[in-house]
C-alpha cells in the first residue's frame, strides 16, 4: 500500500505542480524563499507486541518532544494575487514513550516535496495576510530503541502528505518581503515499513518565521518629458504624467524630475493655476483606490511647493479608478493607470 500510494502522491504534487505553473497570467515575477522555526508533532500510535519486546503488549503513544522545521521553496507570483511554488521540508523531533518495561527513546525525520497554492490578501503594499494549502509526499523515518532491552528499529516509510497554511507578510520594499505563519502538517495514511510497530500517521503542528526574495519585481515607471521651455511664455494649456509604482504614493525619481519641469516651466511662463489630479488602477477597492489617487496628488502638490510653486495656485483633485488611461477589468494591475496628471489652465 505505501509504495502505491507513493506514487498516486508524486503523481497529485506534480500534477498540481505543472498545472499552477502553466497558468495564463500576467507574471509579477520568480522567487525563493527559506522559512524555519519551531514544530509541535502529535503524539503517535506504537504497537509493543508488534515490535517483538519480551513481556509488554497493548498499545501506546510515543510522546514527542518540540522540534524544529525548515522549509526552502522557488515559486511565482501572479498579478491577481496568487502564488505557486515546490518546496523541499525538514522537521525533526525527539520522542519517548513509557512501555512498562522501561522507556522508549529515539528521532523522529521527515523530509517533504510538497506543491503549494498560496493567496496573498490586498491589505496595502506593505502588509499581505495570505492563506494556502500543499499536496506532496513525505518521508518519515524514525530510529530509536528500548533503554531496558537491546531492541532496537528504524522505521522508514514514504506516503501522500498535504499542509494547510495562514501567515502574514510584511514588504520592506518591492523584492524582499518577512513572513510569520501557522502550518498544519500531515501524513494521514499510517502506513509502515520495518518493524510494524510505529504507525507513520504523522501530523504537527509549525510556527515559522521566513524571508522571500522575488526577482521579478522592478521599478516600472513611464516617463514623458517636457520639451526643453523656450523664451516666450509657456502656452496653456500644458500637461505632465507622473507615474507611481504599485500601491505606492512617493514619487520615484524619474517622477520628481517631471514635477521640477512642470514647476520650472509654471514660473517661466506666468502660469497663474495648475491643477493637480490623483488616479489609482483597479487593483483594490474603490474607497481605497479613491484615497491612494488622494495621497499621490498630495504629494506631486507639496514637491511643486518645495520647487517653487505657490501653493495657493495649485488645485487638488482625486478621481481614484474611474478615469483609466488604460482601460482594464477590475482587479488588474495597470501601470500607466497609476498617474497624477499636472495641467496648466
Amino acid at each position: 500500500m505505501t509504495r502505491n500510494w507513493s506514487l498516486r502522491g508524486t503523481a497529485a504534487a506534480l500534477a498540481i505542480a505543472a498545472a499552477a505553473f502553466s497558468a495564463p497570467a500576467h507574471a509579477e515575477g520568480f522567487y525563493i524563499g527559506l522559512n524555519g522555526g519551531w514544530n509541535w508533532a502529535q503524539n503517535q500510535k506504537v504497537d509493543v507486541g508488534a515490535l517483538g519486546i519480551a513481556g509488554a503488549r497493548g498499545t501506546y503513544k510515543a510522546k514527542y518532544d518540540d522540534g524544529y522545521a525548515i522549509n526552502g521553496a522557488v515559486g511565482y507570483g501572479w498579478d491577481n494575487g496568487f502564488r505557486t511554488e515546490l518546496e523541499i521540508g525538514y522537521k525533526e523531533n525527539q520522542f519517548k514513550t513509557a512501555l512498562g518495561v522501561g522507556g522508549m527513546n529515539g528521532r523522529s525525520q521527515v523530509w517533504s516535496a510538497m506543491a503549494n497554492v498560496y493567496y496573498d490578501i490586498p491589505v496595502s503594499f506593505a502588509l499581505k495576510p495570505y492563506v494556502g494549502g500543499g499536496l506532496g509526499v513525505a518521508n518519515w523515518d524514525a530510529k530509536g530503541g528500548v533503554s531496558t532491552s537491546p531492541f532496537r528499529f528504524n522505521d522508514d516509510s514514504t506516503d501522500i502528505a498535504w499542509q494547510a497554511i495562514a501567515g502574514v507578510g510584511y514588504n520592506i520594499d518591492p523584492n524582499w518581503t518577512l513572513s510569520l505563519e501557522y502550518r498544519y502538517f500531515e501524513t494521514p495514511l499510517g502506513s509502515s515499513s520495518g518493524p510494524k510497530g510505529i504507525r507513520n500517521d504523522y501530523s504537527t503542528q509549525m510556527a515559522l518565521v521566513g524571508v522571500r526574495y522575488n526577482f521579478g519585481v522592478q521599478q516600472q515607471a513611464v516617463v514623458q518629458r517636457a520639451v526643453a521651455p523656450a523664451p516666450a511664455p509657456v502656452q496653456a494649456p500644458r500637461s505632465y504624467l507622473v507615474f507611481f509604482d504599485f500601491d505606492r504614493s512617493d514619487l520615484t525619481p524619474e517622477g520628481a524630475n517631471i514635477v521640477r519641469t512642470a514647476a520650472s516651466n509654471a514660473k517661466s511662463g506666468n502660469v497663474t493655476r495648475i491643477e493637480v489630479t490623483g488616479h489609482a488602477d483597479r487593483s483594490g477597492s474603490d474607497a481605497y483606490n479613491q484615497r491612494l489617487s488622494q495621497r499621490r496628488a498630495q504629494t506631486v502638490q507639496a514637491e511643486l511647493v518645495r520647487d517653487g510653486v505657490p501653493a495657493d495656485q495649485i488645485a487638488v483633485f482625486a478621481k481614484g479608478e474611474s478615469q483609466p488611461l488604460v482601460p482594464t477589468p477590475d482587479g488588474v494591475r495597470e501601470p500607466q493607470n497609476r498617474r497624477v496628471e499636472i495641467v496648466y489652465k
